[in-house]
């Protein structure tokens, strides 16, 4: 993973780019005008550390349109810049006593423009079947995270990273750019 770029935009959350397999994200939503290429879309991931490990939130990119629109569901949106809408949400939960029994959990973010229903799980991850997964890497008061905020947050990417590319066929990409057309 060495095209791994982090936009920290504090030192408790960082925001990272990846493009996934639409038929594999969650078809709830249609992604007809929002891939970026064939079966794909761009999504921004807000990514912090909860009470027991990574959380945060799925945006989906919209693409850059030709003109403005200005209308109230798209609050003025300029021609050539990409926009983003919450969709999804993540966390890690203890599924029994033991740190034996983790799951990171995908569900339906409250308050999203897309028809979800709030807090619905989309779907829950055993980390335990993933065999290269380091899971201390993805849990808040690890004493294996150590350096900087860039640092932790880069190997805590990585890891999470190897469940996105199985699940959902992710890969990480650079912040797109907006481009005035």
């Amino acid at each position: 993973m060495s095209n791994l770029i982090v936009y920290n935009k504090s030192l408790e959350y960082t925001e990272f780019y990846i493009k996934v397999n639409s038929n594999l994200f969650f078809t709830k939503i249609g992604w007809d005008n929002l891939e970026v290429e064939k079966n794909f879309i761009l999504v921004s991931v807000d990514l912090n550390f909860g009470n027991l490990g990574i959380e945060g939130d799925f945006s989906i990119g919209i693409p850059p349109v030709n003109e403005d629109i200005n209308d109230q569901m798209e609050y003025g949106r300029k021609k050539g810049c990409w926009d983003w809408y919450l969709a999804y949400s993540f966390n890690i939960k203890l599924n029994d006593n033991k740190n034996e029994n983790l799951t990171l959990q995908i569900y339906n973010a409250l308050y999203t423009l897309f028809d979800l229903k709030g807090l619905e799980i989309k779907c829950e991850f055993n980390l335990n079947k993933y065999n290269d997964l380091n899971i201390l890497k993805l849990l808040s008061k690890s004493n294996i995270h150590t350096g900087n905020s860039q640092q932790i947050f880069e190997s805590t990417i990585n890891e999470f990273m190897k469940i996105l590319k199985i699940e959902f066929d992710a890969e990480l990409v650079e912040k797109p750019k907006d481009q005035i057309i």
